[in-house]
């Protein structure tokens, strides 16, 4: 699992624990730099993410408008219930990888 301010280099990226306040400015930060200069499209791992905060809702989506301007795309895969909620309510329903029999949600 990476720490609270780094991101794994190998694909799918796993987020921390948390995502809220105290992290996600460092989290933004080091998904920037890896993706910086090859618009690409990423994958995030939340399976380990328990907790998200509006703040980590918002680094997400700022995440997502600056791939999707350079061409890429953002997924976020294996949200536990409460964080997909959160993403869904947030307006980054798009980005989850719809579970199995599950038809993609969209906005």
């Amino acid at each position: 699992m990476p720490s609270m301010t780094t991101i794994d280099t190998q694909p799918p990226y796993p987020l921390p624990h948390r995502l809220d306040v105290r992290n996600s400015a460092a989290v933004g930060k080091a998904i920037s730099e890896l993706i910086e200069g090859s618009p690409q499209s990423l994958i995030l791992d939340a399976r380990d993410l328990a907790y998200i905060s509006s703040k980590g809702v918002h680094t997400l989506r700022r995440l997502r408008i600056c791939l999707q301007a350079a061409g890429g795309a953002l997924t976020v895969v294996g949200p536990r219930p409460f964080v997909r909620e959160v993403l869904t309510y947030g307006g980054l329903g798009d980005i989850l990888q719809p579970m199995e029999g599950e038809r993609p949600t969209g906005r």
